[in-house]
């Protein structure tokens, strides 16, 4: 949704994004569990589209840009090798530690994809088109259920 260097918190985000990070272990990616948490705690994104920096690649960063067929050859190979199942392995264990800040819908919907991962395909199947979860591309959705399909995710 948003790089890290570009994410504005007002107030009360910022004071639990504060409490909730001494409340976990670990995260994969903090931009993307800040993004969990806020949304999950039932606070509202606004995003602009409108470009008022440049993003900065370097040979360190975690993800950087998916703008290239090497970098999405990369995000595929990703994905094939388990990256993203152990990625949201320990998303799930962060915002299951976190659970009393979730509205009690976004902590079904946590349960519900975790139960998603494990079991028979067809159930998991169900759960994911049950949960109606996307990406911001068709690409990327396609790609999420290809994990799943192939229990990457």
């Amino acid at each position: 949704m948003a790089s890290g260097n570009t994410i504005l918190l007002n107030p009360a985000a910022t004071r639990l994004v504060a409490e909730a990070a001494q409340q976990v272990d670990r995260v994969v990616v903090h931009d993307w569990w800040v993004y969990q948490l806020i949304t999950g705690a039932g606070g509202r994104v606004v995003h602009d589209d409108t470009p008022t920096l440049l993003y900065r690649q370097h040979d360190v960063n975690q993800i950087g840009s998916n703008d290239t067929r090497l970098a999405r050859l990369r995000r595929i190979r990703q994905l094939l090798e388990g990256h993203f199942r152990d990625w949201n392995a320990v998303n799930i264990a962060a915002l299951s530690r976190l659970e009393e800040y979730l509205t009690p819908e976004n902590r079904e919907i946590l349960a519900e994809f975790a139960a998603m991962r494990r079991g028979p395909m067809p159930g998991r199947l169900r759960r994911l088109w049950r949960l109606g979860l996307y990406r911001q591309s068709r690409i990327s959705t396609f790609a999420l259920w290809l994990s799943l399909v192939l229990n990457r995710i």
